[in-house]
């Protein structure tokens, strides 16, 4: 071999030293060493984008199958939270001053009152003010020995409100100018214990609360002026 011919780095063949491509086996010959350091520069990036990919995939996947699982553990909190609070507004009250209203008091109730005069007076509606402001400051001054029931429903039911209602003229031999009310307690538990009948307890809900009282005229109004308030059991309890 002279130095016009050279050996194919392919198959060994002999050929011409100026050949480009191999007349025996087909392959190029010339820059096929740049051409080989250039694809070894070439980073395989083909199994780097799959797995990237299948990792991504895999991420994307989990992510579904999280958004259809509850997440009992922050629901079970957020229960126990709004349960905590319905108790501590159900149980947890600060006693609060017992206030009220009147209904069935009035100019129409006195002008068609029988007979006018005391009856009448009984449903002036400065009565039922001042009743209302009476009842109020009788509240504000029992103990648990002076008025006991009336102290134990006021204990246990820390937003009492009352209602005095159905004002009507009640003629006594002790009080011959007597006049008596219905009293309504709100915002009060039925079960709350009001008194004994022969040794048996009857509670708030089976009970009649009334206020008797006397009226007189001040100034130019009609005031109440309270006798008594008590409750008793309805009838057929005894």
């Amino acid at each position: 071999m002279d130095k016009d011919t050279k050996r194919c780095p392919y198959c060994g063949e002999e050929i011409k030293a100026q050949a480009i491509k191999c007349k025996y086996c087909g392959e190029f010959l010339e820059g096929t060493e740049t051409q080989t350091s250039q694809n070894s520069d070439i980073p395989k990036t083909s199994g780097c984008v799959w797995g990237c990919a299948g990792f991504i995939a895999i991420i994307l996947v989990l992510g579904i199958i999280g958004s259809f699982i509850p997440d009992e553990e922050v629901s079970s909190t957020s229960h126990e939270d709004s349960y905590s609070e319905s108790v501590e507004d159900d149980y947890d009250l600060e006693p609060q001053k017992v206030t009220g209203d009147y209904s069935g008091f009035g100019t129409w109730a006195v002008m068609t009152a029988n007979l006018g005069g005391q009856a009448a007076n009984c449903l002036e509606s400065g009565v039922g003010v001042s009743l209302t402001e009476q009842i109020e400051n009788f509240f504000g001054n029992i103990s648990e020995n002076k008025r006991p029931e009336f102290y134990e429903l006021m204990k246990q039911n820390p937003r009492l409100k009352f209602l005095v209602t159905n004002p009507m003229w009640a003629e006594n031999m002790t009080f011959p100018d007597a006049c008596k009310a219905d009293v309504e307690f709100e915002n009060a538990s039925p079960d709350t214990v009001m008194g004994y009948s022969n040794g048996k307890p009857y509670t708030l809900e089976n009970a009649y609360c009334k206020i008797t009282y006397t009226v007189s005229e001040q100034g130019g109004k009609y005031r109440a002026n309270v006798i008594n308030m008590f409750c008793t059991p309805t009838y057929g309890y005894r």
